[in-house]
């Protein structure tokens, strides 16, 4: 065994508190035995990280920022479909896989190591020991594999056992890549590199190109530290291990072929680490057979020109790197130099026949979280070549030159006493030099140079002016209180398409007396991205003379270039109005974005617009608004961080900060919002395709709450089981009691698992579901979520997806009218005995309230010019029609209701209309009649979706609610629900309430049909404010 050859192995006398303390090693083993159960898989972290549960335990694991990310980065990834994406296989390096046996993490499991768990990675094993690689450090590789993914890569990890020699790995590389049906490329880090190269002894048919990260083509000495017992690594270990001193670990290490197959190439460095005789007297020395075998293993590696397509390399420089070791005394020293990555020396990096060689200014562990060096990865794969990194190194000033000997880095790592528990920040960084986490580690530095954690306190009190040689001006004030105490000649509100804002705009709402709400409700402003929409103020007490809404788009599609297109489209809009200045709150905030993210990316739009559009600088002054403490100081941080890169070149910045008045205005708009419990949950769905046309629904998730962000996820969809199970419902709902399992099983069937997790977290919440014209097929109202109805617990109700949808167009004065006007179209075709039925049960109901008024329209009288004088005329606040429906689904604006004489009345023809009614009502009567004249029914999606299509065609033309059904309605649950319903509605009930209390009348009375019910439009709608 090789540890057994070593000279110089001694053990450390060990504090007596330690040695003796049994109680303590005790804890510890039971602290161990614990976790067992709980090993963070990747499985499970990837879950995790989607659905937002076990945030404590991943925050601690990744730290709170790099957790942030990863939670965005996972949605992201979740919601791009990568079936039939090009395949790539992430090889991590040394000591980035974790290694353990099935029941047990070893590497790298501190409370492992605690209790002297490394021993049983020596090689060879002790007899029935049997450890292998069970995945990889998610905190240093799972960026890397989330962003190829966004790319629409099919990425995977390939862990390894990094002990072994790269030989035998590589090996089996080739095996794996033998198993894969299609071409599959690798995106190699450090010894991974190695173990690429490895596998082209007899190429893989099916190898694409190889990238490596930081490889030591050529060595490291880290390697020759770790077996001397030199390396922080090693030392912070030692400081851990209850029962193993430096040389300890030292000799295991010494045991690893895979460690001694990287020791420095001779002939690259003077010194020949493979011969014995060049080490110094003292300290651990390795086996001479091993070192025999590492270098004949090195020598055959195969270099570029094996690869069929080439080998790519990334290399890390200007970092403190040790590029020499020499013998002083008995012992080494290391010269350290700027020429590296931290690890391994830039010459060494360099394979000399490589395809391609670009440089980014990086830490060797922190390659892989590296998002340039990401993009980079993404088009190599795609295309040989990248414009992400130079092909040239810039080099920094020279640092100083260092030599370091062993002895003067034996020195204790941490501060304390050896053997206590690590700070979490501490066990995130253990092996950061190898395998840095996401968070950047030790390293991650603010761009003053402080670690950030030091400047807590930062504020620009009077100001603080950044020049640089052109002299452009730009004053940036951070204000710490309500948007409404600004003063400014603009607000700036972010719109998400077809979701109400809250929060900031509330205030603003309530200030401009409900302008907001009337404005949305009436679709006046689309939120598309970039478009931006103007409300002048008028007469009410607002600081500002307008307000602007930025649209961020769907929030399917927002992300952090979205911000950039708003920003520079808010400057172009305000520099073209000789606007000076605007105030605004940081947009997309309720996305999960990472803050400093999102303001890095709306200050890169702003500058952007002002350097080319505003030649004559016009534009002086933004404020960003922020209520909360904590976030306004983590904000100022940020934006201080910002100040010390490339974004505001050739501008002179003047930064301040404010603190504004309290505002009893946003005090109230937040109580009345938490009193009426009325933000919701919002659940947007589109029918896609994947690479290979083949369907799914792309389901995104926008929550509630302080912690509001928006979850991605695509599922594939099987149209033929859809089919099948809604056939169920088609002719009739079953009863109430067996709903449940109709709708568990249709939401296993249209929504993603992690999406069906973050609905489960809000189970009381209405739910506002926007979906496109496929996915409107799929009776949502009637999904099941962890055994609740949403529709009957919470509430939902629909948004159409559609860009042409017209104005909607109430009179607001029939709101305050206390009569309810109602016009009843009944059967005009004269061929459905039970419209007839219907129209005569819901007129003798609506006679017998008070303050209601009926005009009916039946059969023959209901001609189409009928119909449109009485829609055009503003007299009505309702329309119940029991008739047929027309779809045409090459033309869904000319879909609508037939008329007498089988006339259409469009939902086209109602757009050039103004005052229409404020709800249309639609009982669905015999379904199979929902369609084109010429067509035969079809499958049941399809039915339901030529009756869905019908409320579509109304709220195109200008119609603002819509209540109908998806499949025909039985007598028993329509005698039922109208009159509740229009009991509810004349009480001055919204209509969201409405349904709901309809819905569950239904449910209590065994009517399935409580699912049948749809509501499109606004569920805070009143038709009568003044009831």
């Amino acid at each position: 065994m090789a540890g057994d050859s070593r000279k110089g192995t001694s053990k450390r006398t060990r504090p007596k508190e330690l040695a003796d303390d049994a109680s303590s090693r005790g804890a510890a083993q039971a602290a161990r035995e614990d976790a067992l159960s709980h090993r963070l898989t990747e499985k499970f972290v990837e879950r995790a990280l989607v659905t937002d549960t076990d945030a404590g335990i991943l925050e601690d694991k990744f730290g709170a920022r790099a957790y942030a990310e990863l939670k965005q980065l996972a949605r992201e990834a979740d919601a791009r479909s990568t079936r039939g994406g090009t395949r790539v296989l992430i090889l991590p390096g040394i000591m980035g896989s974790t290694l353990g046996t099935v029941n047990d993490e070893i590497w790298l499991d501190l409370l492992d190591v605690m209790v002297g768990q490394l021993s049983k990675l020596r090689l060879p094993p002790e007899a029935g020991v049997q450890v292998g690689a069970l995945g990889v450090m998610l905190s240093t590789y799972l960026k890397l594999k989330y962003r190829l993914r966004i790319g629409g890569f099919d990425a995977d990890f390939w862990p390894y056992d990094w002990r072994h020699s790269v030989a035998e790995t590589g090996e089996m590389l080739a095996k794996s890549l033998d198993t894969e049906g299609k071409e599959v490329h690798l995106v190699a880090h450090s010894m991974g590199g190695l173990v690429a190269r490895a596998c082209l002894k007899t190429p893989p048919e099916r190898l694409g190109r190889i990238i490596t990260l930081g490889t030591p083509h050529h060595g490291s000495f880290s390697p020759l530290q770790a077996f001397r017992g030199a390396h922080s690594v090693v030392r912070k270990l030692a400081f851990i291990d209850f029962t193993h001193d430096q040389n300890e670990l030292a000799e295991i290490f010494g045991t690893f072929q895979g460690l001694s197959e990287m020791f420095p190439s001779p002939g690259i460095i003077p010194l020949d680490l493979f011969d014995l005789g060049n080490w110094p007297s003292g300290g651990p020395r390795p086996d001479e057979n091993l070192l025999k075998r590492a270098k004949a293993v090195q020598k055959a590696l195969p270099t570029g020109k094996a690869s069929p397509k080439g080998i790519f390399q990334i290399i890390g420089i200007n970092q403190q790197t040790v590029v020499e070791a020499n013998i002083i005394g008995a012992e080494f020293a290391y010269t350290m130099t700027n020429e590296g990555d931290g690890t391994v020396p830039t010459v060494c990096a360099t394979l000399s026949d490589a395809e391609g060689t670009y440089y980014v200014e990086e830490e060797h562990g922190s390659l892989p979280n590296n998002a340039a060096v990401a993009r980079a990865v993404q088009s190599l794969i795609a295309t040989g070549r990248t414009t992400e990194l130079p092909t040239e190194i810039t080099r920094r000033r020279s640092a100083q030159v260092r030599v370091v000997t062993e002895s003067e880095l034996g020195v204790d790592i941490y501060e304390g006493n050896r053997g206590r528990r690590l700070s979490t920040r501490e066990e995130r960084q253990v092996i950061e030099e190898f395998a840095a986490p996401a968070d950047g580690g030790a390293a991650a530095m603010t761009a003053g140079g402080a670690p950030s954690g030091q400047r807590d306190e930062i504020a620009f009190t009077d100001r603080l002016v950044i020049s640089r040689q052109r002299h452009r001006h730009l004053d940036i004030v951070l204000a710490h209180g309500s948007l409404t105490e600004a003063d400014a000649d603009a607000y700036v509100l972010g719109l998400f398409k077809n979701v109400s804002p809250g929060g900031a705009a509330l205030t603003v709402d309530r200030l401009l007396n409900g302008g907001i709400s009337q404005a949305l409700g009436r679709r006046m402003f689309n939120g598309n991205i970039g478009e931006v929409s103007v409300l002048p103020k008028g007469r009410n007490p607002l600081r500002a003379d307008f307000v602007a809404f930025a649209g961020l788009g769907p929030i399917d599609s927002f992300n952090e270039s979205t911000l950039e297109i708003v920003g520079e489209n808010l400057i172009r809009t305000f520099v073209s109005s000789h606007v000076s200045d605007f105030a605004t709150v940081l947009m997309g905030g309720s996305s999960g974005m990472i803050a400093k993210v999102g303001l890095q990316r709306l200050l890169t739009g702003f500058v952007r617009g002002l350097l080319d559009a505003d030649r004559d600088q016009i534009f002086h002054r933004v404020t960003i608004c922020e209520t909360d403490p904590r976030r306004y100081a983590q904000l100022t941080r940020d934006l201080y961080d910002l100040t010390g890169g490339e974004l505001f070149d050739g501008i002179q910045l003047t930064l301040r900060t404010r603190e504004l008045p309290a505002s009893d205005t946003m005090h109230s708009a937040v109580r009345d919002q938490k009193a009426a419990g009325r933000e919701p949950v919002y659940l947007l769905v589109r029918q896609t395709e994947d690479e290979n046309d083949r369907p799914g629904l792309t389901a995104s998730v926008l929550t509630k709450g302080s912690k509001a962000a928006i979850h991605r996820s695509w599922k594939p969809l099987d149209e033929d089981a859809l089919a099948k199970h809604l056939a169920r419902v088609v002719d009739g709902a079953p009863p109430a009691e067996k709903m449940a399992a109709f709708g568990e099983k249709l939401a296993s069937m249209v929504l993603p698992d992690p999406i069906v997790t973050i609905l489960g977290q809000f189970p009381d919440e209405h739910v506002v579901v926007v979906h496109d014209a496929k996915a409107s097929r799929i009776p949502w109202d009637a999904i099941y979520v962890n055994g609740k109805a949403p529709a009957l617990a919470g509430g939902l109700s629909h948004r159409y997806e559609a860009d042409d949808l017209s104005v909607a167009k109430w009179l607001e004065e029939r709101r305050m009218r206390p009569t309810l006007r109602v016009l009843l179209v009944v059967d005009p075709t004269e061929d459905l005995e039970g419209a007839r039925e219907e129209g005569d049960r819901v007129e003798a109901l609506l006679k017998e309230k008070g303050r209601v008024e009926v005009h009916r329209l039946a059969q023959a009288a209901a001609r189409r010019s009928e119909l449109l004088r009485c829609f055009r005329s503003g007299d009505f606040d309702v329309v119940h029609y029991a008739g047929h429906a027309f779809f045409d689904q090459d033309a869904p604006s000319r879909s609508g209701i037939l008329c007498a004489g089988r006339e259409v009345l469009s939902g086209a023809e109602l757009a050039g209309l103004g005052s229409l009614p404020s709800l249309v009502f639609f009982n669905a009567c015999e379904a199979g009649r929902i369609r084109r004249t010429e067509a035969t029914p079809g499958p049941a999606p399809d039915l339901i979706r030529r009756n869905v299509g019908f409320a579509e065609a109304f709220l195109r033309g200008g119609v603002a609610n819509y209540v109908g059904t998806y499949w025909p309605v039985g007598d028993t649950a329509a005698e039922l629900f109208a009159p509740a319903f229009y009991d509810a509605v004349l009480r001055g009930d919204t209509l969201g309430d409405a349904l709901m209390a309809s819905r569950r009348g239904l449910a209590k009375a065994g009517q399935g049909d409580w699912a049948d019910y749809i509501l499109y439009g606004d569920p805070e709608f009143r038709l009568k404010k003044g009831s």
